[in-house]
């Protein structure tokens, strides 16, 4: 009968205004059934993928979803019904179809208003499942071609940059974050705080095999103490100016990072000069000559250092972040100044108790996880 369909349709309307879901669903799955012909398909397909949402049937409802947009991609309901399906893929773990289906979405609708949230999603994926050289791209895309969200878009070239630099692609990499920086340190810049802390944790991470050569460089040659005590100093200054760009970024955590990287690599400068043997063959006086030189360099460097650990602690208490660093920036501290910084602090309430924000010091925070480790034994 040329009126089966609309009938099918209508009862299962009707079925749903009686609240007789079930029996709304079978009917409705009939029709798909039996009339996919029907020009009433669409409305069909996307009231019974919709119930299944709602019921949380969401494997059933993806399938319908993409079943939509598959067979009427014209349609106006298909492209947020394909995203629909690969959000649900998403939360069933179903990883492969999820990218799948975003792929499918950012090939059929690159224009459409949900196509920057469809392209991030897709990127995330990617990124997630080790598939980095696509991750790169997908980010790559988001950041060129969806501006209209500035934060977004520079997360987004940040996420490329950082990527790229954990690839073997360090030179590029180092160019797209320093893009970044340069827009997150510019007057007009927006808060974008995921694109600050990813950037920050990017550029942090590249200067590390640099902080350790810097490290390593030793002053042991009293006949070239002037070259090696000068190539230590050019590493260093490269070093502070890396570090003071994480710095500008004002993501706590890798601020307070910098901050004691600083204070290492200061302090392990000044024990080098410390430590400098003098030329050999010098007499007494010559080398209490070079001693003296090389001391009016040496306190100001670990007096700096000093401050740096200080620093660090204070910024660390500003932006209310402790971690590793802050304890190890404390555990400094003390060591260069146990008259003002006690191995062991008492819990105290600040102010900011009133928001339930109880401060431990790092020093409490080590006695407790001892304890914590003597009990479990």
């Amino acid at each position: 009968d040329p009126s089966a369909d609309r009938s099918l349709y209508n009862a299962m309307l009707s079925f749903f205004k009686v609240d007789k879901v079930e029996i709304a669903l079978t009917t409705g799955n009939q029709m798909l059934d039996k009339y996919p012909k029907s020009p009433l398909f669409p409305d069909v397909i996307a009231a019974v993928a919709s119930t299944y949402e709602s019921l949380a049937r969401f494997d059933q409802a993806a399938a319908l979803y993409r079943r939509l947009s598959a067979n009427f991609p014209d349609d106006k309901r298909a492209p947020n019904a394909l995203f629909n399906a690969a959000i649900l893929y998403k939360g069933l773990k179903k990883t492969d179809e999820s990218i799948a289906t975003l792929e499918e979405f950012v090939k059929r609708y690159p224009t459409h208003q949900i196509a920057p949230d469809a392209t991030m999603e897709l990127a995330t994926l990617y990124e997630k499942n080790n598939r980095t050289k696509e991750a790169i791209a997908a980010y790559a895309t988001y950041a060129s071609k969806y501006t209209a969200d500035r934060e977004a878009a520079l997360f987004a070239a940040a996420k490329a940059g950082q990527l790229k630099t954990m690839t073997g692609a360090v030179a590029e990499g180092k160019t797209d974050l320093q893009r970044v920086r340069l827009a997150l340190v510019a007057k007009d810049a927006p808060a974008a705080f995921d694109a600050r802390n990813t950037v920050a944790s990017a550029m942090f991470k590249v200067l590390e095999p640099d902080f350790s050569g810097f490290m390593q460089l030793k002053v042991t040659d009293g006949s070239k103490i002037e070259a090696q005590v000068g190539a230590k100093q050019e590493k260093l200054i490269k070093l502070a100016e890396g570090y003071q760009h994480v710095i500008e970024l004002g993501a706590g955590e890798f601020a307070v990072a910098s901050l004691y990287r600083l204070g290492e690599a200061h302090e392990n400068f000044a024990t080098a000069l410390f430590k400098a043997p003098g030329p050999k063959g010098a007499s007494q006086v010559e080398y209490d000559k070079l001693k003296t030189e090389l001391e009016k360099v040496a306190f100001p460097l670990k007096e700096e250092a000093y401050k740096f650990f200080e620093t660090a602690y204070k910024r660390s208490k500003e932006v209310e972040t402790f971690t590793a660093w802050t304890r190890r920036t404390y555990q400094k501290m003390v060591e260069l100044s146990p008259d003002k910084h006690p191995v062991v602090d008492e819990i105290s309430a600040e102010p900011a108790y009133l928001s339930h924000d109880l401060k431990i010091s790092p020093a409490v925070a080590d006695l407790v996880e001892s304890e914590e480790e003597a009990s479990k034994q």
